[in-house]
């Protein structure tokens, strides 16, 4: 095999390697330990979003992925389901979570923190 060094060209995707990984990261996610596969997902991650055109991004924004998903804590299930089928590109997109009590109120909260919340009770 060879040393395959950094190199530019194509995606990670197109290396051989890549294929293998991702075929045991799918098949058999149990023998990669929990934080290898959480760096690599944050990894793609990153370089999916880099791989946005400015345009796909406008256009998100326009379509609304910019604005925060409204989740009320007495239906969390329901309302994270509703808010969130349909994004398609927009998963790419930093998530917005704006979270109401179930008298109506807002949550105070701001960053990624309100995301991973949500992630986490869902």
């Amino acid at each position: 095999g060879g040393g395959g060094g950094g190199g530019g060209g194509g995606g990670v995707s197109e290396l051989p390697e890549a294929r293998r990984v991702a075929g045991v990261l799918v098949g058999m996610p149990y023998v990669v330990p929990f934080g290898t596969r959480l760096q690599l997902l944050r990894r793609w991650l990153v370089t999916q979003r880099e791989g946005l055109a400015a345009e796909q991004l406008a256009a998100a924004a326009l379509a609304g992925w910019h604005n925060p998903i409204e989740v009320r804590r007495g239906s969390l299930l329901t309302d994270a389901y509703s808010e969130l089928r349909g994004l398609g590109r927009g998963w790419r997109l930093p998530l917005r979570v704006r979270f109401f009590s179930a008298e109506g109120g807002e949550e105070a909260g701001v960053g990624e923190g309100i995301a991973k919340a949500l992630l986490l009770e869902v």
